[in-house]
């Protein structure tokens, strides 16, 4: 991960998954979730120190706000970038036109795509093992959680990389949950 921030600030996203996961590992103590956040919060922090006393980044440029920089422009764009992310990884919607949508009609999008994938998500979740559950869970935290470096910018789908690692999975469970809802779990081999 260290050496992957080495990069750029993208490798960010990843920790979202780590937080993710630790989050959701509940049959673990507190320390030893703090320790796995450690391993990506130190790094994360040193490269987020190094740039900003070194002076790294865009400056003057309309298209992005740095959270350390900028907090206010990053915080005022969020909800519309997040709005916009989400409905083009979860619905496949043109990211372009979400950024001159009227905040009315992303809201419709937004809400009505939710309608739309709660059911499914949810029975699918729902109908997992307890540890395939849990991975499901942190997978999809984390691509929700993966997208807060990226909110800096203004919302593109080559943005949604990281995220769509989580994304894919949740949509891989539901599609094979949707072909193949009696499929048994393969019997282990005896031999």
């Amino acid at each position: 991960f260290a050496l992957a921030l080495c990069a750029g600030e993208y490798t960010l996203s990843f920790a979202g998954y780590v937080v993710a996961i630790e989050a959701t590992r509940r049959k673990e103590g507190l320390a030893r979730r703090a320790l796995g956040l450690a391993v990506v919060a130190f790094p994360a922090g040193a490269y987020l120190v190094a740039h900003s006393v070194l002076g790294y980044g865009v400056h003057g440029g309309g298209l992005y706000h740095d959270p350390l920089q900028d907090p206010a422009g990053y915080i005022a764009g969020a909800p519309r970038r997040l709005a916009v992310l989400v409905t083009s990884m979860w619905l496949g919607t043109d990211d372009g036109w979400g950024s001159l949508a009227p905040a009315w009609a992303l809201g419709v999008l937004l809400v009505g795509g939710f309608a739309l994938l709660v059911v499914p998500v949810t029975r699918t979740l729902r109908a997992l093992g307890a540890e395939e559950h849990a991975r499901a869970v942190w997978l999809f935290a984390g691509s929700l959680i993966a997208l807060g470096p990226v909110l800096s910018v203004e919302p593109s789908r080559r943005l949604l990389g990281v995220s769509t690692i989580g994304v894919s999975a949740i949509a891989a469970l539901v599609i094979d949950r949707a072909w193949f809802p009696h499929a048994r779990a393969p019997q282990s081999r005896r031999g």
